[in-house]
């Protein structure tokens, strides 16, 4: 396979989009009409396309963004690979990308005994929503990263706390950590980790702590479930949120998934739970030869 050599700035936004949950979900659903269209769209910026797969060309796309585009989309992948998955068995921690904390998304969030996020600043990214994104996560997460352009460097320096963990991705693709994360524990609330969860995941909580799940309408359990959370100390308030955070555990199927793909796909498979038949149909959108 190869690319046509002059792209311009508009040509990668348009192949970044195909990295995109969207495209996963027409491979697990084996939607044909949105898989050519995305093969088609590959072809487009091909001079040549022998025995052409969509496994080769997410491989060879990918390493061109790598090279000309580093986006957010980059940025995850390589912090999934050389951080997460580099530290941690994928089955030890659970990885939730764009996680919900007060007003902000956290673009990598990891829960592995504490909880860690990993905020990114590409290149191409803005910083100023950081100082909010930092604010909002400072109440929710023990340790706090930003992964970082060299260009963002003194800026960030500037805007993000003491206390929160820097790495910096350099021209080669390499994770540089310029300072290390220390604990933010004290400045974790009640409201936000109990914001965070879903019902089922803060019913485990109540019913580990204090034995029961409230027999009440569902117009109070929230609220009657928040005020005897808060009743928990903070330490071990975040401690049960962790454990029960690992409810969003992927199945094997899905984890069997993630193993077999290229590493410019995985980040895309963290983005949802599939079940065995979708994990299945997105092998085999990847194998098929499409001449």
């Amino acid at each position: 396979m190869k690319i046509k050599s002059k792209l311009n700035k508009s040509d990668y936004i348009q192949i970044s989009k195909l990295f995109s949950t969207a495209s996963f979900n027409s491979f697990a659903s084996q939607d044909e009409e949105k898989i050519n269209t995305i093969v088609n769209t590959f072809k487009e910026y091909c001079i040549d396309y022998h025995e052409f797969t969509l496994a080769q060309a997410y491989v060879t796309f990918y390493k061109l963004l790598a090279k000309k585009y580093k986006n957010e989309y980059v940025y995850k992948n390589i912090v999934l690979k050389d951080i997460i998955l580099k530290n941690h068995h994928i089955k030890d921690c659970i990885t939730i990308p764009e996680f919900n904390v007060n007003k902000s998304k956290a673009d990598l969030a990891v829960f592995n005994g504490t909880s860690t996020v990993y905020e990114i600043k590409s290149e191409i990214d803005s910083t100023d929503r950081l100082k909010s994104q930092m604010s909002d996560y400072e109440s929710f997460f023990e340790f706090l990263n930003v992964v970082i352009s060299q260009r963002h460097l003194s800026k960030v320096k500037r805007i993000v706390p003491f206390a929160v963990g820097i790495y910096v991705l350099d021209d080669k693709c390499k994770i540089i950590l310029e300072r290390e994360a220390t604990s933010n524990l004290s400045n974790i609330t009640h409201k936000s980790l109990f914001y965070a969860l879903r019902k089922p995941e803060y019913l485990y909580i109540i019913e580990r702590k204090f034995g029961y799940i409230p027999k009440i309408p569902n117009t109070q359990i929230f609220a009657y479930c928040y005020g005897l959370f808060c009743s928990i100390e903070i330490e071990e308030a975040h401690n049960l949120v962790i454990e029960a955070l690992r409810l969003r555990q992927f199945k094997d199927e899905q984890i069997n998934l993630i193993s077999l793909l290229p590493e410019s796909l995985k980040p895309i498979s963290f983005t949802k739970r599939y079940n065995k038949s979708n994990c299945d149909n997105i092998i085999n959108s990847l194998k098929i030869l499409h001449n």
